[in-house]
């Protein structure tokens, strides 16, 4: 692609999160990205040389033409909404982890608490902390803790140093029929078309979604990134799970 005068690349998603080619003079969208933020990071691929991006939407449906039409023109005002900073606490388990992988002698308490200062409150901690040891992932002896042996084996596999999550996938349901209209995955916005019929979310518990048919016009609030939890999000206590979903709702 780099080398060529003149090529094509069919391209799924993955083109959008980790291609640099800066002269590509026309994006084709075969079909609508399911929030604002794709929508920007595929056609931000386009033709840095000049100011203009040149941009191709193929729609199948007056529902899908009517979504890019919004979608374009929010992205093109920056009514985007801002949304508030929430530490992910998986992390705090991921580092607490790591950090007792890489000193298998074992740490004192403060240590830990010190290094996942930033992501929660000391109280937070200390109830992960407490919970990880009771489902065997962690040992306190001698006043210092300790990576159990099930924690050292995962380790030894290489699954305890990154947090990033495999790309989810929802099953959408349609809360008037009780009928499954079909999964997406990844990053939704509160609005999104999947079937060929605009959706808009009510629920999402676990990787279910409940969506409603959206007939309107789909506002700049309604294009909200969903926040996302990382793969060690599981291990948390359920009592920090409820104040997340919480806090998010």
């Amino acid at each position: 692609m780099k080398d060529a005068d003149v090529a094509v690349c069919v391209a799924t998603s993955t083109l959008e999160i980790g291609i640099d080619i800066g002269d590509i003079d026309l994006i084709v969208l075969a079909e609508p990205p399911l929030s604002i933020s794709s929508l920007l990071q595929r056609i931000g691929r386009g033709n840095r040389r000049e100011d203009t991006i040149h941009v191709v939407a193929i729609v199948k449906s007056p529902e899908e033409k009517l979504l890019l039409d919004t979608m374009f023109k929010v992205a093109a005002s920056g009514e985007l909404p801002e949304e508030p900073y929430e530490p992910d606490l998986s992390v705090a388990v991921q580092q607490t982890f790591s950090l007792l992988y890489q000193n298998p002698q074992g740490l004192a308490e403060m240590e830990i608490l010190e290094l996942i200062s930033n992501l929660c409150s000391k109280e937070e901690a200390r109830l992960i902390l407490r919970h990880l040891r009771k489902n065997g992932w962690l040992e306190w002896r001698s006043g210092r803790w300790f990576a159990s042996t099930k924690l050292m084996n995962l380790g030894e596999k290489g699954r305890i140093h990154s947090n990033i999550p495999d790309s989810q996938t929802y099953r959408v349901i349609n809360i008037d029929t009780g009928k499954e209209i079909g999964t997406i995955a990844g990053v939704f916005d509160e609005v999104f078309l999947l079937g060929g019929r605009i959706w808009r979310v009510v629920s999402v518990d676990n990787d279910v979604i409940k969506a409603r048919h959206f007939k309107g016009k789909a506002l700049a609030p309604l294009f909200q990134r969903r926040g996302n939890v990382g793969a060690f999000y599981w291990l948390l206590p359920q009592d920090l799970k409820a104040k997340r979903k919480e806090i998010a709702g």
